[in-house]
């Protein structure tokens, strides 16, 4: 049975920036974008096989990132209600994972995190807006069928 791996990173600031009209930083970290990162370089070589590797599946497929802010920036929280993030992953999954699967789920997260504006006290965060974002590489749509 193939199995597939699933992250969720929830409210580990990825940087420093509250982004508020920052430009996005294109996920560059040390020269290497995030998915060149995880998954390695890709280039027009050539393609030969790679003996310490499994033939049958490529490394690190069916593997699915999901994270609560892009590189660089950092994310919210409610001192109330809790993260951004997790709300809307909340919300969202308890209403559609019958029926939905995981992509098409996390991209309504990412927009009800994209809506957001914080409201603080401190004129830094005011205004501060959240990006989440998910990496997958899955091979197939992938469905939870909770008993909610």
């Amino acid at each position: 049975m193939h199995k597939c791996t699933i992250f969720f990173v929830a409210n580990v600031d990825r940087g420093t920036v509250s982004p508020r009209d920052v430009p996005d930083a294109g996920g560059v970290l040390n020269g290497q974008s995030l998915s060149c990162q995880l998954f390695g370089p890709t280039g027009a070589g050539e393609d030969v096989p790679d003996a310490a590797r499994c033939v049958d599946q490529p490394t690190r497929t069916d593997m699915f990132f999901g994270y609560a802010t892009q590189e660089g920036n950092m994310a919210f929280r409610n001192e109330t209600q809790g993260s951004w993030y997790i709300q809307a992953i909340d919300q969202v999954f308890r209403q559609r994972a019958k029926d939905t699967h995981v992509a098409d789920m996390m991209t309504m997260v990412n927009r009800m995190v994209a809506e957001k504006t914080a409201q603080s006290e401190s004129l830094r965060y005011t205004g501060g807006k959240e990006a989440s974002e998910y990496l997958s590489n899955l091979q197939k749509n992938l469905y939870f069928f909770p008993s909610l």
